[in-house]
Parts: C-alpha cells; sequence; structure tokens
C-alpha cells in the first residue's frame, strides 16, 4: 500500500466507487420511500434499521477511499488521520423530564481506515447543541452528569445514557459527540465529531409537554421546509406516537391502523392533501396535541385507547354508519373534532344514532371517563377495535360492566361505626 501498482490501484479505487455509487442509491430509494409510502410501524422499525445501516457503511467507505487517495498521490508525507465517529443508535425523538434519563441508551462506534492506526485517544464528550441563543446563554452550569466516557478499546464503541440536569425551556436540541485522537508517528490531535443526534426536549414540569412534543414532530418532519409530503408527516407522527403513548416501538400494544392515519389526512386539518405545510400542523396540533396530552397523562385514557375501548381517531360520520346495525344501547367513544382535549360518546337510542360531548362537570380528579361511561344508564355495549390479520379495523360489541371494571374507581359507601347518616332534605 506504501507503492501500489497502477493497475492495482485503479482496479480497487473502480470497485470501492462502484459500492458507493451502491450504496447512495440504495440511501436516495429507502429516503424516496420514507416520502412517498405511508409505512405500518414494523416497516418503519425496518427502514430505521436499514438506513442507520446504509449511512454507516457509506461513511466507512468514505474513509476507504479518501485513504487510497492520499496513499497514491503522496501529497503529504506526515500520517493524516481518517477517522469517523458515527452514531450506531439511540433514543427516538422524545420529550424527557430534567433529572431523568433516556429509556435507551447512544451508542457510537469509532471508524477508521484500513491503514489507520491511532497513538492516542481521548474520552468522548457529549455536549447539547441548541439554535436558540437564548438557552445557551442561560445556563453556565454542568447540563447533564454524564458527559464523558472511555471508548472500549477492542470494538471502539462506546454508551452514553446522561441525566439533563436543565430544562431546554421547550427548545428542540441535539447532542454532539466528539473525541480527540492522535494518529501513531504524528503529534498533532484532531478532533473527530458524530452527526447530530435525533432531536429532543428537556422540560420541566408536565403543562409543557403538550407544546413541547408538537415543537420535536415539526422539526423532524419539516426540517428547514415549509411543506413536505403526507407520507413524510405520517410516518415522523406515527413514531411519535408511540412513543407520547408509553409504547415499547418493538412490541405496541396498539400502534395506528391505516383507517385512523386516512382518517387524520382526510379531516378538516389536512383536507385530503398530499402536500402539508407547517401551518397546516399548527392547525392540527392546537387540537391533537391536547387529545395526546390525555392519552399521556389522564388516569385510564391510556390504557383504554391500549386495550381498544377509546377507539380516538374516527369521525362523527364513520360513529354513525358503526353504530347504525348494532342493537340499542350500543356506544363509542371517539376524541371530539371541535372542542379540544375532550371525548365524545356516539351510541344507539332506540333506533336513533347520538353523540354526548363529554363536559368537564362529567369527569374529574375522582370521576374518570370509566366512572362516568359506567354511570350512564345509556350506554351498555361498547364497541371496542381491534385489528384483523391485514390491519383493519374490527369493532366487537362487549357489555361495558365486562370490560370497564378494572378501569373503575373504588368508592366504597361504608358508614363507620358512631356516625351519622346525613339527613335527607
Amino acid at each position: 500500500m506504501e507503492a501500489p501498482q497502477k493497475e492495482l490501484f485503479e482496479e480497487v479505487y473502480k470497485m470501492q466507487l462502484e459500492l458507493r455509487n451502491v450504496l447512495d442509491a440504495q440511501l436516495r430509494a429507502v429516503d424516496q420511500l420514507y416520502q412517498t409510502t405511508v409505512l405500518t410501524l414494523s416497516e418503519l422499525i425496518r427502514w430505521m434499521n436499514l438506513h442507520t445501516q446504509l449511512r454507516i457503511q457509506s461513511k466507512q467507505l468514505e474513509l476507504y477511499q479518501k485513504e487510497l487517495l492520499q496513499l497514491t498521490e503522496h501529497k503529504s508525507t506526515a500520517p493524516q488521520c481518517f477517522a469517523a465517529l458515527v452514531l450506531t443508535d439511540q433514543p427516538a425523538s422524545s420529550v424527557i423530564f430534567k433529572g431523568k434519563h433516556f429509556p435507551e441508551s447512544y451508542n457510537l462506534q469509532l471508524l477508521t481506515g484500513a491503514a489507520t492506526e491511532l497513538s492516542f485517544v481521548n474520552k468522548v464528550k457529549a455536549s447539547i447543541v441548541c439554535e436558540s441563543h437564548l438557552w445557551k446563554n442561560k445556563f453556565n452550569t454542568k447540563s447533564m452528569n454524564e458527559d464523558t466516557k472511555m471508548l472500549e478499546p477492542q470494538q471502539q464503541t462506546v454508551q452514553f445514557q446522561p441525566k439533563f440536569l436543565v430544562g431546554t425551556r421547550k427548545n428542540a436540541v441535539n447532542l454532539l459527540f466528539s473525541v480527540r485522537v492522535r494518529v501513531a508517528g504524528s503529534d498533532i490531535d484532531h478532533t473527530i465529531e458524530s452527526e447530530l443526534s435525533s432531536p429532543f426536549v428537556v422540560i420541566t414540569n408536565e403543562c409543557q409537554w403538550a407544546e413541547a412534543e408538537g415543537t420535536l414532530i415539526k422539526k423532524e418532519a419539516f426540517g428547514t421546509h415549509m411543506e413536505v409530503p403526507w407520507a413524510q408527516f405520517a410516518n415522523v407522527f406515527h413514531m411519535h406516537f408511540i412513543n407520547a403513548t408509553r409504547q415499547e416501538v418493538n412490541r405496541p400494544a396498539r400502534s395506528l391502523h391505516v383507517s385512523e392515519l386516512g382518517y387524520l389526512q382526510e379531516s378538516k386539518f389536512f383536507n385530503n392533501k398530499h402536500i402539508i405545510t407547517v401551518k397546516d400542523f399548527d392547525t392540527f396540533w392546537d387540537w391533537f396535541g391536547k387529545g395526546l396530552h390525555l392519552l399521556r397523562y389522564q388516569r385510564h385514557i391510556g390504557n383504554l385507547w391500549k386495550s381498544g375501548l377509546l377507539y380516538g381517531l374516527i369521525g362523527k360520520d364513520s360513529v354513525t354508519r358503526a353504530l347504525v346495525n348494532e342493537k340499542a344501547g350500543s356506544f363509542l367513544v371517539r376524541f371530539s373534532e371541535t372542542v379540544p382535549g375532550s371525548f365524545a360518546v356516539g351510541f344507539k337510542h332506540l333506533e336513533d344514532i347520538k353523540h354526548y360531548l363529554v363536559k368537564q362537570d362529567d369527569i374529574g380528579a375522582k370521576k374518570t371517563l370509566p366512572d362516568f361511561l359506567n354511570e350512564c344508564p345509556q350506554f351498555v355495549y361498547v364497541l371496542r377495535v381491534s385489528c384483523d390479520k391485514d390491519g383493519n379495523p374490527v369493532l366487537t360489541s362487549y357489555r361495558k360492566d365486562a370490560v370497564l371494571d378494572p378501569f373503575l374507581s373504588a368508592r366504597p359507601n361504608v358508614n363507620a361505626d358512631g356516625y351519622d347518616e346525613l339527613p335527607k332534605t
């Protein structure tokens, strides 16, 4: 390799170039797929794994190409540094509370050229990168508890699972990893930086969650663009929805099926557009952000969703069609399209289909949505949604007392000895 023959160099370089063209074409193809096709959750997981592997392979091949050119051109007698720090796995883009760890770790690997020997590798350092100068100037204290770690010497890998010690004031931020290395035979240090991590927001209280989550979805879906294809937005939104509803990506209790994403696209917020704008998203999030906050934080709502007892994403007309052939007393629960953060109950009363908006007075701190549904005699049979083998929604009728019981509040009516009952007026 110190004095390669021209023919051998040309053959190896041609092979590298052909492989690089194949990798670049594959990366463009998977990016195009993400932008043009609404993927199922399992397809999204496979897409992300494939995209990560192609990106790492492309970076490794780039190092080999640069190294080969340097060895043949003899432009410099000083050893060159052909190294890259890559993220092999990382947490999903999400909102996290100050003082909490991400449930998953950031995994990194140091790649080098085939003939690159490093005599010194410093600790890998993690830094928060934020576009907002106001946030950067606000805090002079340490921002995370685990910001430097040594690489594992054999595999040249490292894991970070930092705890963030300051909030980011609802700004989307990223992590940047860097390491200082030195090539054998040189006395010059080189700083190698990774690509930016997926964005995240560190909040200090629950009331900041919905706005912060909307900031992340917008950043990841739109980036610097003002409009994106519907499929790209739907794919970003689906992954955020799974994370926001506290589900395991690889084993979700209930991911979004095609009809639910279709309902969102056809809703008044997106009007069946194939290209959506930032303004479209802002209008949508003013409505859906409040509902997603309920799914994440209000007692029993998330579990009702996961068990299929809360349909949620279905329009009023579709509820009417679902109930028309059911027996009297059948009902279905959805998100209200007109009152953000509220529920609507479609139910069959005699031969008519009615729609009731659950009011603030109907539920509260001590009376949950399941309690309200249980106490209403008009609601007898709940329609529970599940999916068939093709991912299509299937509705099955159950008596409400058979499926709501695990969610009901315990309300014992006990008169302790020595106390009188309240007199009736």
